[in-house]
C-alpha cells in the first residue's frame, strides 16, 4: 500500500495573478522537499507532538468552542469547527485565508479531523462568522486557557518580594487603515503626511527565556482617545487595559513592566488600586524629583567611600540601586544596570516599588530586561507566519479584533509546542530551523495517506519546559 501521495494537482483559475503563480511555485518547490523519506517521518513526529500538545493541556477544547454563541441560523460546520480552523491557520503559520485554502485537499481534511477531531471548513465560511461573534466571549475563551497554563504550573511566577507573574504591557501597529475604518488612529508625520493605521494595546505575561503569553487586549482606537497624540491615547488604552486585566485575574499576583512612556503618578496609582507590583524604564530626563534624590544619594555614598548597593553579576555586569526614593505620596526603589556588549556599553533603568536586596537586584534586573519578550512576540507574529499586520477581514472592526484574539490563542498554541522538551529535541538532532518542522507538519498533513502513521501513542507523553 502506498503510504505517502507523490501527486500534487493545482486547480487552475481563469485569471492567476503574480502571487497566485508565486505561491504555487513555493508550494511546487515544497512538494518536493516531502518526497524526502527522512523529512516525511520528521514531520509525522512534528504533527503528533502538535495534536499531543493539545490534547494534554486543552483536552476539553472542542466543548469551549462549543459554549461560544454561534450567530447562524444555517449550520454545515459547526461553531468548534469554525473557530477552530481559525486557529489553526495562525498555528500552521499559512499567514492568509487564501494560503490556507490553497493547502486544502481531501488528504489534508482527513488528516486535520483524524489529528484534531475537527472538520476542515473553507476560510471564506469561517470568515463570515467571525465577522459576526461576540469578541467577548472569545476574549473569556483565551482566558480560560491562560488560566488552564497557570493551573498546570506551565507558567511560573518568579520570586520577586513574594511570588509575582510579570506582565509586560506595550502597543504595535497592525495594520494601515482608511480614514473611514472603524478603530483607526490618525497620524501626521512632521513633513504633515496623514495616515491611518490601527494599533492595540497588548498584556503579555512574560517568561525568562521568551515564552509570551496573551491574557489581555485593549484596542486604541479614535473614538476612544483625547488629543489624538500616540502618549494620551496610549495612556487612556492602559487605564482601560488594567479594567480588563483586574477582572480577568482579579487574585493573580503581578508585576507590571512597561516602558519609559508609563513612570507617572496616575500609572503609579492604578497599580497600587490593583494590587499590583511594578517595574518601569525610567528616561534620563523624566521625572526630574526622582533623579534628584539618585545624584543626592549616590553622592554621598562615593564621598564617604561606601558603596553598599552595588554589586557585580556573571556576565560582567554592575547593578546599582537606591531605596526610599520619594515621589509625591509614593515611595519607590531606583536601579540601574550597565553592561559592556559586542556594541558597546548598555544602560538600563528602572524604578519599581520593590525594595531592592543584593538577592533581588540580580532578579529585578533579569526581569527588567525580559520586558523585551514583548518585542519580540510582535516581531514574531508579524515576520513569522502570523502575518500580525494583514488584513484577515475587510468587513467589519469586530472581524478584526476575532481574528487578534484567535491569532493569540494560536501563538499560544504553538508557543506550547515549540518550548517543549520534545520540539528541542527534534530541532537540534535534526539541525533544522523552527520553520522548517511547521513546514513538515503542513506537508504531513497534506500527503499522508495512510493514518496508521498518525496514529498517537497510547503512553501518556509528557511535555517539560525550562525558562532560563
Amino acid at each position: 500500500m502506498k503510504r505517502f501521495n507523490r501527486r500534487v494537482t493545482f486547480k487552475s483559475t481563469k485569471k492567476k495573478g503574480l502571487k497566485t503563480l508565486v505561491r504555487l511555485k513555493a508550494i511546487k518547490k515544497r512538494n518536493k522537499m516531502r518526497l524526502n523519506r527522512s523529512n516525511a517521518q520528521k514531520g509525522q513526529e512534528a504533527a503528533k507532538l502538535l495534536a499531543t500538545t493539545i490534547k494534554k493541556f486543552f483536552p476539553d477544547l472542542a466543548t469551549r468552542l462549543s459554549q461560544i454563541t454561534d450567530p447562524r441560523n444555517i449550520k454545515k460546520y459547526s461553531i468548534d469547527e469554525i473557530i477552530f480552523a481559525a486557529i489553526a491557520m495562525f498555528i500552521l503559520k499559512q499567514g492568509s485565508r487564501n494560503q490556507m485554502n490553497e493547502l486544502m485537499d481531501e488528504n489534508l481534511g482527513r488528516n486535520f479531523k483524524y489529528l484534531f477531531g475537527f472538520r476542515l471548513p473553507h476560510m471564506d465560511s469561517v470568515d463570515e462568522v467571525l465577522n459576526a461573534l461576540n469578541t467577548e466571549e472569545l476574549d473569556q475563551l483565551r482566558v480560560s486557557m491562560v488560566r488552564t497554563l497557570i493551573e498546570k504550573k506551565v507558567l511560573k511566577p518568579v520570586d520577586l518580594d513574594g511570588k509575582l507573574y510579570p506582565v509586560a504591557i506595550d502597543a504595535t501597529g497592525l495594520m494601515s487603515a482608511n480614514a473611514d475604518d472603524e478603530g483607526t488612529l490618525k497620524k501626521e508625520s512632521k513633513n504633515g503626511v496623514v495616515s491611518y493605521s490601527r494599533m492595540v494595546l497588548e498584556a503579555k505575561i512574560i517568561m525568562p527565556g521568551g515564552f509570551a503569553i496573551s491574557i489581555a487586549t485593549e484596542w486604541i482606537a479614535t473614538d476612544q482617545q483625547d488629543t489624538g497624540t500616540k502618549e494620551d491615547c496610549e495612556i487612556n488604552a492602559f487605564k482601560r487595559l488594567s479594567e480588563k486585566l483586574h477582572n480577568y485575574f482579579p487574585k493573580l499576583p503581578i508585576c507590571i513592566l512597561v516602558d519609559g512612556l508609563y513612570p507617572s503618578e496616575p500609572f503609579i496609582k492604578i497599580c497600587q488600586e490593583n494590587n499590583w507590583r511594578y517595574c518601569a524604564v525610567l528616561k534620563d530626563k523624566k521625572l526630574a524629583t526622582i533623579w534628584e534624590q539618585v545624584d543626592n544619594s549616590l553622592n554621598e555614598s562615593e564621598n564617604s567611600g561606601q558603596v553598599e548597593n552595588m554589586i557585580l553579576t556573571d556576565d560582567g555586569g554592575v547593578v546599582e540601586w537606591v531605596n526610599g526614593i520619594k515621589y509625591r505620596k509614593n515611595e519607590l526603589s531606583w536601579l540601574e544596570f550597565d553592561i559592556m556588549t559586542d556594541k558597546g556599553k548598555r544602560r538600563f533603568v528602572n524604578i519599581t516599588d520593590i525594595k531592592i536586596s543584593n538577592r533581588i537586584a540580580v532578579f529585578l534586573v533579569r526581569v527588567g530586561r525580559s520586558r523585551w519578550g514583548i518585542e519580540d512576540a510582535f516581531n514574531t507574529q508579524k515576520n513569522r507566519g502570523y502575518a500580525l499586520s494583514h488584513r484577515f477581514t475587510r468587513k467589519s472592526f469586530k472581524g478584526t479584533k476575532n481574528y487578534y484574539i484567535l491569532m493569540q490563542i494560536g501563538h499560544m498554541i504553538s508557543q506550547l509546542v515549540e518550548y517543549c522538551q520534545h520540539f528541542k529535541r527534534l530541532k537540534n538532532t535534526s539541525k533544522v530551523t523552527t520553520s522548517f518542522i511547521w513546514d513538515l507538519i503542513c506537508c504531513t498533513l497534506m500527503m499522508v495517506v495512510d493514518e496508521a502513521l498518525l496514529k498517537l501513542s497510547e503512553l501518556k507523553t509528557q511535555h517539560r519546559y525550562s525558562f532560563s
